[in-house]
């Protein structure tokens, strides 16, 4: 039982696929928690990273229809150096992380949503050329 408390994870995953752009605002939608939840691990991959510049990801808390704000400390930054096709992640439970020189992971200030809160995912740049970007949202009850 302590087990599957621990490691049963629900997932949510925000497909950008094809170049896009900086897009704010849950144009690409929203993820509303149907119960009391945490946010247990991101993963995510790039299929091209670009050729200039940065991808920044960030991530907020929406309540009704109030964006609460961002809820990292830290945003995900995907540079132009990385490798095309890696894969990045950090698991909160087990504090396990998959990175690359180039990949800056997110670091959180509340991990914590109530039902029925949503999540919404922001990109507030994107590198020149960069193509396919997959983020996976894990979450747990709480």
């Amino acid at each position: 039982i302590n087990f599957l408390n621990t490691y049963w994870y629900h997932s949510y995953t925000f497909n950008f696929l094809g170049p896009f752009h900086k897009i704010q605002g849950a144009e690409d939608g929203l993820m509303i928690i149907p119960f009391d939840s945490e946010i247990v691990a991101i993963t995510g991959r790039r299929r091209v990273y670009g050729t200039s510049g940065n991808t920044v990801i960030d991530i907020h808390k929406v309540s009704g229809s109030s964006d609460s704000g961002s809820v990292l400390s830290t945003k995900i930054t995907l540079t132009n150096a990385v490798s095309d096709g890696q894969v990045f992640g950090t698991n909160f439970v087990t504090s396990a992380n998959a990175t690359a020189t180039g990949v800056t992971l997110p670091v959180f200030n509340n991990r914590n949503f109530d039902a029925f809160q949503g999540l919404r995912v922001d990109i507030d740049s994107n590198a020149s050329g960069a193509k396919d970007l997959t983020l996976n949202v894990w979450f747990r009850a709480r």
